[in-house]
């Protein structure tokens, strides 16, 4: 198991590094990122983050400009959030995977891409429509609140 979390762990951080290049060899500002893994199913989070204190979990989908906007704002939070020393990842989950369908529903998530934003605390918060940096980060404080200060779950909530 460990050797699984430390291979996914090496892919994440060398795709999440990697940019893309111009013809005349310069690095260009549109960072080549996938969101790190693409997960087989939603169970196999729990193998690949156990050690993260944020995940966001990319729910692919909507037009090309939007998921390239999605990516890049997850790019800047993602690195945002590693400048300051913390653990956090980013993973895609296909529509054709065990367990997509049962984060649209549980989110009713309407319009793609998603993010599902998860911390150590009340639980997910879902980002969709126009996403940004704000809104994840937003996501991500509410959702790493402890469980205790939770009046309600913290669940489609943040889907807007």
């Amino acid at each position: 198991m460990l050797i699984a979390v430390g291979v996914a762990s090496y892919s994440f951080s060398k795709k999440y590094m990697a940019r893309t290049q111009n013809p005349d060899g310069a690095l260009s500002d549109t960072v080549a990122f996938s969101c790190g893994v693409t997960l087989s199913s939603l169970k196999a989070l729990d193998v690949v983050a156990a050690d993260e204190e944020a995940v966001f979990v990319i729910l692919p989908g909507g037009s090309e400009e939007a998921s390239r906007n999605a990516l890049r704002q997850i790019d800047a939070v993602v690195r945002l959030l590693s400048d300051q020393g913390k653990k956090v990842a980013a993973f895609t989950l296909e529509k054709h995977r065990e367990g997509y369908d049962h984060l649209v529903k549980q989110f009713s998530v309407k319009s793609f891409p998603c993010v599902v934003v998860a911390g150590r605390g009340c639980g997910s918060v879902a980002v969709s429509g126009q996403i940004t940096e704000t809104k994840l980060l937003a996501a991500l404080v509410q959702a790493s609140m402890p469980p205790s200060s939770c009046a309600t779950p913290c669940v489609p909530s943040g889907s807007k």
